[in-house]
């Protein structure tokens, strides 16, 4: 007999959305993680990440009862505003248009982490093994053998199904021997929450500029979490400013349609890649999140994209059976493949279609933008596809 029927490595957000989901079912579940999970939430101040969840994200979070937590630190996105600096041109997408509540919310990260930590502290069906290293993934009949190596020393455990949720450095993924496609964007994002006056409430913007693009998310208490993209020599420029010019060259790349830019939090700034798994499923063992799919940040689909990896295997768990049967793991990659690429090809199109220097190009681009705002339909079905609706995956799980 196994010691576990379902093992999930990382204990972040997607682990943690995994193992909270399959509460409710009798199967054995552990949690690993190289770090002790009561430092998965941020602390709590206002320069903190945030996150953009979309409507869809928000239906997963009530499923598991942790939404209404969430719900009291998030802003709603009712409007975006997607513009090309310079050059005639804009989409705006309502969620008025489509008779819905909101476009999706910015909550901020710590909200998150710590709803889903006080959902699975006390789960009756889970073993957390924290901190824990993965250090092999070896087959034995009907399961699979992991080494981990913790502060207690090295130990072996048995699984059915190992879900490998533990981020783009994902040990899963290497130690199952699963490559990746990567494609290097030569960018970094930099990342803030900024103070605003005369803003307007639950508008979001997303703007392409020269150098990248730039994302502005509503917060709550006059406060935009910002996303702005460069190279690395500019962005190291960007983070060496003081607070002061900082907001003053915001203000000049941006302008005042968003408000006036008073004060900026915390900077921070990651690199921007793309990078796709190889394969999802391997011998009893599934990836999702980042450890199946890093995108570029600009239509801030990651943490969205790895939710519905979250509801479709959980869906799949639910069914019964062997969790880590070959027909459960087919289903799984064939239910995702299709979303992933899609998601993948869509923000990478985006990044290429606004990346080219051309002011012909611009100008088409402009075009572009305002005729798609005079197209309701088609706009509208866009704005369903940012909300997080798959009518592919909606007709196989249902709502």
């Amino acid at each position: 007999m196994t010691d576990f029927d379902v093992a999930i490595a990382g204990g972040g957000l997607v682990g943690a959305a995994l193992a909270a989901s399959l509460a409710d079912l009798p199967l054995r579940i552990a949690l690993i993680d190289q770090h002790a999970l009561t430092g998965m939430s941020d602390q709590r101040d206002e320069d903190g990440r945030s996150l953009a969840l979309s409507w869809e994200s928000r239906k997963i979070l009530e499923r598991l009862g942790v939404w209404t937590a969430i719900a009291n630190e998030a802003a709603r996105m009712d409007r975006v505003h997607v513009s090309q600096r310079g050059y005639f041109g804009v989409t705006r997408l309502r969620a008025a248009d489509l008779r819905a509540e909101a476009l999706g919310y910015v909550a901020p990260y710590h909200s998150v982490a710590a709803a889903l930590a006080e959902r699975i502290e006390a789960q009756a069906n889970l073993t957390v093994i924290a901190p824990a290293s993965m250090t092999e993934i070896q087959a034995v009949p009907g399961a699979v053998e992991l080494a981990l190596d913790s502060e207690g020393g090295p130990s072996r455990i048995s699984t059915r199904l190992l879900a490998g949720a533990d981020g783009g450095q994902s040990s899963t993924r290497r130690l199952l021997g699963i490559g990746q496609q990567v494609t290097d964007y030569h960018q970094q994002a930099l990342v803030a929450n900024v103070r605003v006056e005369g803003g307007v409430a639950h508008e979001a913007w997303e703007r392409f500029t020269e150098q990248g693009p730039m994302a502005l998310l509503p917060l709550k208490n006059n406060r935009l979490a910002l996303v702005w993209t460069g190279t690395e020599a500019l962005t190291a420029e960007r983070l060496a400013w003081s607070d002061g010019v900082f907001l003053e060259q915001l203000q000049g790349a941006f302008g005042y349609r968003a408000g006036e830019f008073t004060g900026v939090g915390k900077r921070v700034a990651f690199p921007l890649r793309q990078v796709l798994a190889g394969q999802l499923v391997a011998r009893r063992a599934a990836l999702l999140g980042n450890a199946a799919h890093s995108l570029h940040p600009v239509a801030g689909q990651g943490l969205n994209l790895a939710l519905r990896d979250v509801r479709v295997l959980a869906s799949l768990l639910a069914e019964g059976g062997d969790p880590g049967a070959w027909s459960l793991l087919d289903r799984y990659a064939e239910l995702r493949s299709g979303d992933i690429r899609l998601t993948a090809n869509a923000t990478d199109a985006l990044i290429r279609l606004f990346g080219q220097p051309s002011r012909l190009l611009a100008h088409a681009r402009g075009a572009g933008l305002y005729l798609l705002d005079k197209a309701p339909l088609l706009k509208n079905r866009l704005a369903r596809y940012g909300m997080g609706y798959r009518p592919a995956l909606t007709s196989v799980l249902g709502t």
